[in-house]
């Protein structure tokens, strides 16, 4: 039985085959994870507007396009840095903004 869509959870681009890891992790809690090819960022906000959150990948996402977002509560940046996203806005915009690394760009303390 699927969970009544509660949030709208929106990945800005993605360079993996599928979402099914996302959805599989965020439809039980009642999200529905709606996927984008918007790697520039342009368009963004038009798109996402209605976003509860939103997974970034490579989009660039200014204070413009997180002014225009309505419900916006949680960016997640994918992978290393934040230099393509305006995190002072977002911090002000959105009531978190989440980064992740990969293990395997994690660099592990040495064993010697």
């Amino acid at each position: 039985m699927k969970t009544a869509t509660k949030f709208k959870v929106y990945v800005s681009d993605y360079d993996y085959p599928n979402l099914d890891i996302e959805r599989s992790v965020l439809e039980p809690i009642g999200a529905e994870v709606i996927g984008l090819t918007c790697k520039t960022g342009i368009g963004l906000a038009e798109l996402a507007k209605d976003a509860d959150a939103i997974l970034q990948q490579y989009a660039k996402i200014p204070r413009s396009t997180i002014e225009q977002l309505e419900n916006c509560k949680i960016i997640c940046r994918y992978g290393i840095g934040v230099d393509i996203l305006d995190v002072e806005a977002a911090m002000t915009m959105a009531s978190k903004c989440l980064t992740f690394r990969t293990t395997a760009s994690m660099k592990w303390p040495s064993t010697q």
